[in-house]
Order: C-alpha cells, then sequence, then structure tokens
C-alpha cells in the first residue's frame, strides 16, 4: 500500500514550480532504498482553476484544497475552481521514454487501465543527475519532453535506526532532523495508521529540519487505528522536486522526482 500512498497524494497535494499545483496530467518516479515505482496519469484536458499549496501539515480527510457544494454528479469531477465539470478521461502518449535514470532509458508502454506504470526493484534515482521524459504522441495527446533534476538526497531522520521510532504522544511535538538541506527541493512526511485510514501530511520546503505540533499529532491519533500490527498503513519521508510545462492550451504535465524511505508509525505505548 505504500506506492499508492505516496503516489497518489504526491498527484493530489501541493507543489508546483511557481509554487501552486496544477491540475493536469501528472508523472512521477518515486525511489525507496532497494525499489522504485514510475506512475503516469495523462488526460485529454485540464480541470479549470490550481490547488493551493499546501504549506505545513494538514489531517486527511478533507480533500485537499477544493469541495463542491451541491456535490458533483455521476460522470462529473469538483474542479479546483469549485465547478462541476465532465470528469477528464484517461488517453495514451504513445511510447513514454524515461531516460537518465540508473537503468539508462526505459521504455513504458500504456496499461489497460489507461496509466504508464513501472515498478522495480532498484533506485532509479540513486545515479541520476538529469531525468528526461519523452512521449511519441497520439490522436488525443501531442508529444512532449519535459526534463528535471532529482533530489540530491535521502531524508533519513536522526533517531530513526532507534527501536520504537517515533514513539508518536498526543501533545507532543515531532521534531525531525535530516541531512541535506535544500532550497530547491520539498520535504514530505506522511503518517499512516495500520489501517490506512487516518493520514497526516506534512509539507514544506526542505531546511534539513521540520516539526510536526503535537495537536496534530493527538488528532492524527485520536483518528488512528491501530490494532492490527500487520495492516497495510507504512508512513514515508521524502525530498522531492516538480516541474510544470503547457504543452499546449488543454494540455498541462507535471513531473515530480521523490526520493525517500518508510517506517512504521509507532505510537507511544
Amino acid at each position: 500500500m505504500g506506492w499508492w500512498v505516496v503516489a497518489a497524494t504526491m498527484v493530489a497535494a501541493c507543489g508546483g514550480d511557481d509554487g501552486a499545483a496544477r491540475t493536469g496530467s501528472t508523472i512521477g518516479i518515486f525511489d525507496r532504498a532497494d525499489s522504485s515505482y514510475v506512475m503516469g496519469w495523462f488526460f485529454d484536458r485540464n480541470l479549470p482553476g490550481e490547488l493551493a499549496p499546501l504549506d505545513g501539515c494538514r489531517l486527511l480527510p478533507p480533500p485537499l484544497g477544493h469541495a463542491c457544494d451541491p456535490a458533483c454528479g455521476d460522470g462529473q469531477t469538483c474542479a479546483p475552481d469549485g465547478t462541476c465539470v465532465d470528469s477528464p478521461e484517461l488517453v495514451g502518449v504513445g511510447s513514454l521514454s524515461v531516460g537518465g535514470t540508473t537503468r539508462g532509458t526505459i521504455e513504458i508502454e500504456q496499461t489497460q487501465l489507461g496509466s504508464y506504470e513501472l515498478y522495480e526493484q532498484s533506485a532509479l534515482l540513486d545515479a541520476a543527475t538529469q531525468v528526461d521524459i519523452a512521449a511519441s504522441g497520439s490522436d488525443d495527446f501531442p508529444a512532449f519532453e519535459i526534463g528535471l533534476d532529482p533530489p540530491a538526497g535521502v531524508p533519513i531522520p536522526d533517531g530513526s535506526s532507534e527501536p520504537g521510532w517515533p514513539a508518536l504522544a498526543a501533545g507532543q511535538d515531532l521534531v525531525l532532523t535530516w541531512e541535506g538541506a535544500d532550497p530547491d527541493s520539498q520535504f514530505r512526511l506522511q503518517l499512516v495508521d495500520d489501517s490506512g485510514s487516518a493520514t497526516l501530511l506534512c509539507d514544506a520546503t526542505n531546511t534539513g529540519s521540520f516539526t510536526v505540533p503535537g495537536q496534530l499529532i493527538g488528532d492524527f491519533l485520536a483518528a488512528a487505528d491501530f490494532s492490527d500490527p500487520d495492516g497495510g498503513g507504512r508512513s514515508s519521508v521524502d525530498l522531492y522536486r516538480r516541474t510544470t510545462i503547457d504543452v499546449d492550451g488543454d494540455h498541462r504535465i507535471e513531473l515530480t522526482l521523490s526520493r525517500g524511505v518508510e517506517f512504521w508509525a509507532v505510537p507511544d505505548p
């Protein structure tokens, strides 16, 4: 479940080279120490409006940044500008070429579900200096090229190797520090309970440290379910970089490159 948590929130939440999340097509490469995941969604059109960036922490749900009232009907999506629009459809972009990875250039084809996916039992960004992605295009989506330097390091919080870390306690701040401060990358923390039903998401500029307020830790613990120690909830700490291009007036692409580590969110016994 960890990969889906990472991929879903990276797409839905904040970021962008101009400080705000875009609502078009997305590509992401998410690295772990011994595995990585490439995920791409390409839609026939953009949604109107932009999602507000997250700077700090938020307990999920509620939805990130927008909601329509009354709720949208079947076949419709609530756009960031607060309007209900016809849901965009996944389309193909031809062959997707991902270059500059540890494996060199990788070709990815569209799945039967409409997405572009690749799972590797190795880190694709470990030795990468720039990742370049290109698509040949299709009748539904123009050809494009987009590139980005990955974050330089992996955020390994101090003390994370100790048994029982991070020992979450209501009302007690969670102080995280790590090596590799970089103002050109973002830090992201996701705390997820055993069931995967409660998530605390934090996002900020990578300064090498971040403090989660004790009040939010308490809110997370109150909503969390830790009754299944073998459950699927995996927490994570990531550093990521993101850039966005407009291919034309109807198609916008956002690329995210992320490196991080996963752990179990452990409440204080």
